[in-house]
């Protein structure tokens, strides 16, 4: 008589708080609760974690009600039977009476206690209700707060063109950048990806963001004694670490790349926290290929951490793809991912277009591989057509 929804399926947790809790340590619901369309019941869930603890999915088991019931009744039974073998033994027929006549007013009793709190548990779920369309309000004006914080309009128009892409799986995602002005010759570019999604992957990205303009207002003091300037990618990167470590929740990161485009010289200093390597694309020979730029660990996983950085030319025409895995990660009705090889061919076959047609020929391909399926992670694309 059992029944469970279809392997792959979207499950939200955001009216579970024992179920979120289980992604640190093994939790379980305090009561028994209605979970239509299933019957009345009780759950239980723990982590599965990775030999460096991280976890990896959740494991949960769910006890009906009438499960818990029935071992309940199976119970008094046999106290019941061993009752009256030592009262049919020990007691006469008349104590056996009264003693009947107190187990009816104790069931009597129980009855009334029941209604009482069957009549208590609508009352819950009908604030419940309540509070869960509160809670959609609060989450779209997130929402929105959270979509301000991607640029709404590009520095430099006269010597670089972008375009961009973002897809939050859920209504709150995890993914972030942004381009600014350093001075007239310098734009800086970055690119990050907050680990996991929703909620807490959204407030990680306003942390980020707060972070990101102290570096820029103010010249940072990092530990090892260096100053960070917005102008120094891998001192950015330190700084930035530093900060994000005290603050992230464990087995929490971001993966961050950082650039900063010198626009007379016509070149990219670029660093990495564990980020994506961007895609080049070469206007003269028409070709796509990965810069593979060497990273440092991801923010919030090692503090002191040391961050490489490369400088790369670039000339007029030239695009540069900044992307994060959701992309190449995106998931069809086959589980088969997107991968790096389509990407690369895609970006390759619409190199000469404007970055605007690039990105939509990019949202075509992975909207035509999901198939329909639900995203499974957040998107984010931006791309830079240096002129």
């Amino acid at each position: 008589a059992e029944i469970c929804e279809l392997p792959g399926k979207a499950y939200s947790a955001s009216n579970l708080p024992e179920l979120v809790k289980a992604w640190y340590y093994p939790s379980a619901d305090p009561d028994i609760s209605p979970d239509p369309p299933y019957p009345d019941l009780i759950s239980g869930y723990a982590p599965i974690k990775n030999s460096h603890g991280q976890t990896l999915a959740i494991v949960g088991v769910d006890v009906t009600a009438a499960t818990v019931r029935t071992k309940l009744v199976a119970l008094r039974g046999v106290i019941l039977l061993v009752w009256l073998a030592l009262s049919l033994l020990t007691m006469a027929v008349v104590k056996l009476y009264y003693q009947q006549m107190e187990v009816l007013e104790h069931n009597q009793e129980l009855s009334a206690e029941l209604a009482e709190r069957n009549s208590m548990l609508l009352a819950a779920n009908d604030q419940l209700s309540r509070n869960n369309e509160k809670f959609r309000r609060e989450l779209r004006l997130a929402q929105s707060v959270q979509m301000g914080f991607m640029p709404k309009s590009f520095p430099r128009p006269d010597k670089i063109t972008f375009d961009k892409y973002y897809l939050a799986c859920d209504m709150l995602g995890g993914d972030l950048f942004d381009v600014f002005n350093i001075d007239e010759d310098h734009v800086a570019i970055y690119m990050a990806d907050i680990a996991g999604h929703g909620v807490s992957a959204a407030l990680i990205s306003g942390l980020l963001k707060m972070a990101v303009s102290s570096v820029r207002e103010h010249e940072t003091h990092t530990a090892a004694g260096l100053t960070a300037t917005i102008f120094q990618p891998e001192l950015v990167l330190v700084a930035l670490n530093e900060m994000i470590a005290r603050e992230l929740p464990e087995y929490e990161f971001i993966t961050l790349l950082y650039a900063v485009l010198d626009i007379p010289r016509y070149t990219l200093t670029v660093a990495s926290a564990g980020h994506l390597s961007p895609i080049h694309y070469d206007a003269v020979d028409r070709k796509a290929a990965k810069w593979n730029v060497p990273t440092g660990p991801a923010l919030g996983l090692m503090p002191q951490a040391a961050y490489p950085v490369t400088e790369k030319r670039v000339a007029p025409g030239d695009k540069v793809i900044f992307y994060t895995d959701g992309l190449t990660e995106a998931m069809n009705p086959q589980n088969e991912e997107f991968g790096d090889a389509p990407m690369m061919e895609l970006v390759e076959a619409a190199g000469t277009q404007s970055p605007a047609q690039i990105v939509a020929a990019v949202k075509h391909a992975i909207d035509k591989h999901r198939g329909g399926r639900e995203a499974n992670d957040d998107f984010a694309l931006l791309v830079a057509e240096i002129r």
